[in-house]
């Protein structure tokens, strides 16, 4: 079942492993630990395997291997129209939109935080942020009275798929 995981797995039947070909090399075992599998959408498409241990910890009581995997595979699933994903790459030409973007990847921030790390004006960042969360590219979520921003990765990703899906067929 791990390896269907990614893609790139190699599953040895007879070693009982399973090998993620990764930027890092690390051998993790399991056995004895458990192991947690927690489905994502903030890192896809990427596999991220975490192992913690604890210092004078026994080894029967080290908190298990976590595996986090994208929750949403793309594939054949209705892809956008071409007048949307023309919107989205249209608001992608803009260097401010790319340069928040980064940003926003696998973590939250709010528009001051935004401003703080590019350099922008609160206003121009807010107004960025508008333009790509009417793309659907950035959700705002209010928490009390900050708002958090956050990239959709899925539909990042999808652009490319969607734009390759409408083009073949």
């Amino acid at each position: 079942m791990v390896g269907s995981l990614a893609p790139n797995a190699v599953i040895d039947l007879a070693e009982q492993t399973v090998e993620f070909s990764k930027l890092q090399q690390a051998s993790v075992p399991v056995r004895g630990r458990g192991l947690m599998l927690v489905p994502s959408h903030f890192g896809q498409p990427h596999l991220l395997v975490k192992d913690e241990k604890v210092k004078g910890w026994s080894p029967q009581r080290q908190p298990p291997v976590v595996v986090q995997y994208p929750a949403e595979q793309h594939g054949p699933r209705g892809a956008d129209t071409l007048d949307k994903i023309r919107e989205r790459l249209l608001v992608l030409t803009d260097s401010g939109r790319l340069e928040i973007c980064p940003h926003l990847i696998n973590e939250q921030c709010t528009t001051t935080e935004l401003a703080w790390r590019t350099g922008m004006t609160p206003p121009q960042v807010s107004r960025h942020l508008r333009r790509l969360r009417d793309a659907g590219l950035v959700v705002s979520v209010r928490h009390g009275r900050s708002v958090q921003h956050r990239n959709q990765i899925s539909r990042l990703y999808g652009i490319g798929y969607d734009l390759v899906a409408r083009i073949v067929g």
